[in-house]
């Protein structure tokens, strides 16, 4: 018998967070959230940023994790909307079922391209339990074909607004990337992989 749920939460991820906040695994490690974008998400950065990004892994660090719950974690500095660990976890999730992508503004300086320079970034939303995640990833031209998250975190308002032709995400959020303006944004037309 099929299971008639969607595994939302990366049990593995879960086990890593943990490892990760604690220390306990070395900063070189980095999490594989996936050794194979999707075609989706490879045509979209391509369509928002013009870097072909097919066959890149997706990854984070214990260093981003760390970062995200100093940021976001049950004390955290600009909010605590990833308190649970486990939201966390659905990091994953929200990269292969995003409703909606962005472009940032700014660049990603930890992760660098071939030529030495700051990485663009995109800014991933979807929705659960009527609130919005985000996740940011940088994309550096490289010879590694990585993404990176550079960080995520939930509000309860849909912060990537649309303005006739121009996106931006809301600036009032205290989530500490207000620089993190997408000039350009998608909306998939076929939304069966929306959340």
């Amino acid at each position: 018998m099929e299971n008639d749920y969607i595994i939302i939460i990366d049990e593995s991820l879960l086990v890593f967070i943990e490892h990760s906040i604690k220390k306990e695994i070395p900063d070189n490690y980095q999490y594989t959230l996936s050794s194979r974008i999707s075609d989706r998400l490879a045509n979209d950065i391509e369509n928002l940023l013009g870097l072909s990004v097919k066959g890149y892994k997706n990854k984070i660090t214990p260093g981003r994790i760390r970062h995200i719950y100093k940021r976001h974690g049950e004390n955290g500095l600009a909010d605590k909307s990833m308190g649970n660990l486990r939201d966390i976890a659905k990091i994953g999730y929200i990269v292969e079922n995003y409703s909606k992508i962005a472009s940032g503004n700014d660049m990603s300086g930890e992760y660098k391209n071939k030529d030495g320079s700051p990485s663009k970034t995109v800014v991933l939303q979807g929705c659960l339990d009527n609130e919005f995640y985000y996740v940011v990833e940088a994309v550096p031209d490289s010879a590694r074909k990585t993404l990176y998250v550079t960080t995520a975190y939930i509000n309860k308002n849909d912060t990537i607004a649309e303005a006739g032709d121009a996106i931006s995400l809301n600036p009032d959020v205290p989530n500490g990337l207000q620089t993190n303006v997408p000039s350009n944004i998608i909306i998939p037309r076929d939304n069966k992989n929306a959340i």
